[in-house]
């Protein structure tokens, strides 16, 4: 018992004393990288089971209880997701990133006294940290809305005591912000009815102001039925909330708001959208959307614009994949040999500091074996001088200062390498896409070696499909405001953008500015049967050909397509397509076809039959399949 005097001491302050991450190995770098790669490509699926098996093979540690957490919050997962946070902070309670993340994640849940609180324990962990700076802005900032929502609350009680006093002396009511429920919509949650249509704008756009997440999400959901001009006396509130609002369907509502304004402002902030190279697509998509069919010259200028720079950003970023990523495989290279340098002199550095620990505690230790464990029984502990034992702490304390300094070097690389390794990702998926979308690209535009997590088909990120859309959205936008100077520009789009599932959209655009190169692709969608259920969307594509039909035929007479155009207005099942005939053709209005079948058979009468049914020409006939 008496030969290991200092054993407890070692126990509670050699071992305790080492930094958590001395105690509890991070993830191979190699497993991080990947997972990390996997979740940037939107691979959810293989991140979580890459990361799970990484939990099962080491339960203790917490980087692959995190990163899992994070693949389960990319994929929706909630619950999945707090489980793998809390269990990372539960074996690494004091890391600031963990506890900062964490609170971002409540913050999207909208539980502000969670995430409030994990902000605080990432400022106090490490408060000097990128995380801890961070977490103590964001923490600020949700103070000062917290603060604000109380104001606002008590406004709200203050105008309800106000109701009830103007009810008890007989004067006219309306509705409180609160509706006596949670929000506008009090009786459903997400539906607008007539009490929300009640509601006066000012006090939802309070309300949107300074409520909570789900009571914000509902005022601009109701907010979306109001007329314009009940919204526009808003608009610079809205530009504002616009520029602050982080949850992805409100922003979504208020980039709406600000285009059903129809003011100057709301259309400039609109377009500052457009040309923001740092927003989301999923933003302009829906500013696009916004816009509507809004003919102003600046509007349409803008749109040009913004689809050539997009092309113009993808060709010098295709010609830097090429000229750069033999230089940013060595980078890579470069940067994996230099972390591996830092983790050898890292390990040299924990060897030292651990003889040092086991020498003030009086183990006989093999040099690099842990520390904590008692020496061979029967030598002599070697007695140590006070000034002996602080020299020996003192040294103790720079190495581990250097150890620190070396895990923040290593941090920093990791970074660098992750975000060559994203680079590196979107080069070569820049690469083949482009060569399987247009089949222009030779074979030797790809590298010949690729990574193992390159291997197969490149998938497409969500920014990326994002991207596709909106360029693809600009070029129908375009041609419906029949833009002819935009027609280079959009063929030059759809080589960079354009992919065989959206041709007829191409052909159609196209046809719209003029170029009627692609009609017998719009011909063919004509003759084909309609889909089951005749699908709305289907019946406003065919709408839209017939209408460019009517064009063609101004600038190139041709009886036969003549013919299918009258046999579309008198004979056509869909009211629309007829309707959208006649007008090309000029004609009235039709009656419904029941009305006119009465008619005919009054004229008939008993017995009577009418003229045989004349087939339609061959040319309208569903043509045979065609191989592509």
């Amino acid at each position: 018992m008496m030969r290991y005097p200092c054993l407890v001491l070692v126990l509670a302050g050699g071992l305790l004393s080492l930094p958590t991450r001395a105690l509890q190995a991070d993830l191979a770098p190699e497993t991080l990288r990947k997972g990390l790669t996997l979740i940037k490509l939107g691979q959810l699926k293989e991140a979580i089971s890459l990361f799970e098996q990484e939990t099962t093979k080491r339960p203790d540690e917490a980087q692959a209880y995190f990163y899992l957490g994070l693949a389960h919050e990319k994929a929706g997962h909630t619950e999945e997701a707090l489980a793998g946070y809390r269990r990372a902070i539960e074996l690494k309670p004091n890391e600031a990133d963990f506890h900062y993340t964490l609170g971002r994640f409540y913050l999207s849940l909208g539980d502000e006294e969670a995430a409030l609180k994990e902000f605080e324990l990432a400022q106090t962990s490490a408060p000097q940290s990128p995380a801890g700076v961070l977490a103590e802005k964001e923490k600020r900032k949700l103070q000062m809305t917290l603060k604000d929502r109380a104001l606002v609350e008590d406004w709200l009680k203050k105008e309800a005591e106000a109701k009830k006093a103007k009810e008890a002396t007989g004067g006219e009511t309306e509705l409180s912000p609160e509706g006596g429920k949670e929000g506008a919509a009090g009786e459903a949650a997400g539906q607008i009815g007539e009490e929300a249509k009640r509601e006066p704008a000012e006090k939802l756009i309070k309300t949107l102001r300074h409520g909570r997440e789900r009571q914000r999400r509902q005022a601009s959901e109701t907010l979306l039925a109001y007329p314009a001009e009940e919204t526009q006396p808003f608009v610079q509130i809205l530009i504002a909330l616009l520029r602050r609002e982080r949850v992805v369907d409100i922003r979504k509502n208020i980039i709406t708001l600000v285009g059903q304004t129809k003011t100057e402002q709301g259309t400039e902030a609109l377009l500052r959208i457009f040309k923001n190279p740092q927003e989301d697509f999923q933003y302009k998509l829906v500013a696009l959307a916004s816009l509507g069919s809004l003919q102003e010259k600046k509007v349409i200028l803008a749109l040009r614009t913004t689809l050539s720079e997009m092309v113009a950003s993808r060709v010098r970023e295709r010609e830097e994949a090429r000229k750069n990523l033999d230089s940013l495989q060595k980078q890579l290279e470069e940067l994996e040999t230099e972390k591996l340098t830092l983790e050898a002199e890292i390990s040299t550095l924990e060897t030292r500091r651990n003889e040092l620990q086991n020498k003030i505690s009086g183990g006989f230790l093999e040099p690099g074996a842990p520390p904590g464990v008692p020496g061979m029984p029967g030598q002599p502990a070697p007695t140590l001088k006070p000034a002996d034992i602080v020299k020996i702490q003192k040294e103790i304390k720079t190495l581990e200062q250097q150890i620190e300094g070396k895990r923040k070097q290593i941090e920093l690389i990791q970074q660098k390498r992750q975000e060559a390794e994203e680079k590196k990702m979107r080069y070569l998926s820049l690469l083949a896409r482009k060569q399987t979308q247009t089949g222009q690209e030779t074979a030797s535009a790809v590298p010949a070696v690729m990574p193992p997590e390159m291997a197969g088909p490149v998938e497409e990120t969500e920014e990326g499909k994002n991207e596709q859309q909106f360029a693809l959205a600009l070029i129908d936008t375009l041609g419906r405001l029949k833009d002819e100077e935009s027609l280079p520009v959009i063929r030059n789009a759809w080589q960079e953008y354009g992919s065989q599932q959206h041709q007829l959209l191409y052909d159609l655009a196209l046809a719209r500015l003029g170029d009627f190169s692609r009609m017998s692709s719009l011909l063919e969608r004509l003759r084909e049967d309609l889909p089951e259920g005749e699908a709305e969307a289907e019946v406003k594509l065919r709408c839209s050909i017939i209408e460019v039909l009517g064009e063609y035929l101004k600038v190139k007479p041709d009886e036969e397509l003549k013919e299918l155009l009258q046999y579309l207005a008198e004979e056509s099942s869909q009211p629309q397509l007829s309707e959208a005939a006649r007008q090309v053709l000029g004609l009235k209005k039709s009656e419904p076809k029941e009305k006119k079948k009465a008619a005919t058979t009054a004229q008939k009468g008993p017995g009577k039959t009418g003229p045989p049914e004349i087939p339609p020409p061959e040319f309208a006939r569903p043509p045979a399949p065609i191989t592509r």
